[in-house]
């Protein structure tokens, strides 16, 4: 019995120091174990077969589209993967940036690089923190955002080789906002999380954490 609860101890103590938890109570964020009172986001765009890449480059270039990337991660964190940095080729002014890539190391003003995911959100300043890509940071991250920010882009591209994954839309109040682009055409969505499934979300989680050793919080 007694190993039984050390080993529990032990398997909390590593919950808290590398996964992400939320105390919907307070509507706060704890990340390895520090308070902060900002939001995750994610912050993308796709076409509307769903594309969000090709041959490593966005497959459109569209005036104005990217204003609200600039205007929510400014003074916040970025979380990006590898390929995302390289295809920017710079770390982004005015915010932290944190890479996360396990074959490379980038470092600089406002460049830190992580291991995983949750390493990333450990090294977070925020106040708030935004996903920004790609295909492997959005699908891990998507169980724990409390919005998204999609520009739904008005264009079917061909061969698209990176896809935005799949979700359940019917766990976010779905908004749609203001419209733009000129030969190609934009609409801000913006996918909340609803309150009631965050509230299972974090029960489930619960639950988990106290059944024993053998059991993983990440899904």
């Amino acid at each position: 019995m007694l190993h039984q609860e050390m080993e529990k101890e032990k398997h909390l103590e590593g919950v808290f120091s590398f996964s992400l938890y939320r105390n919907n109570l307070s509507g706060k964020f704890f990340h390895s174990g520090r308070e902060d009172e900002g939001l995750i986001g994610l912050i993308a765009a796709r076409s509307k077969n769903n594309v969000i890449g090709k041959d490593g480059r966005i497959p459109w270039r569209i005036k104005g589209e990217q204003k609200l990337f600039r205007e929510l991660t400014t003074g916040n964190t970025v979380i990006m993967g590898r390929k995302s940095y390289e295809e920017i080729g710079h770390s982004l002014p005015n915010r932290q940036n944190i890479v996360v890539s396990r074959t490379k190391k980038f470092e600089g003003e406002n460049l830190v690089t992580a291991a995983s995911l949750q390493e990333a959100l450990a090294l977070a300043k925020g106040p708030d923190i935004y996903i920004a890509g790609g295909y492997g940071l959005y699908r891990e991250a998507i169980p724990y955002v409390d919005v998204m920010y999609i520009t739904e882009v008005d264009l079917t591209v061909e061969d698209g080789d990176v896809f935005f994954p799949e979700f359940a839309e019917t766990d976010f109040d779905v908004t749609a906002g203001e419209s733009g682009g000129d030969e190609i055409r934009f609409t801000r969505t913006t996918y909340t999380r609803k309150e009631a499934k965050a509230h299972e979300s974090c029960a489930a989680g619960a639950d988990q954490d106290l059944s024993g050793p053998e059991q993983k919080v990440r899904r």
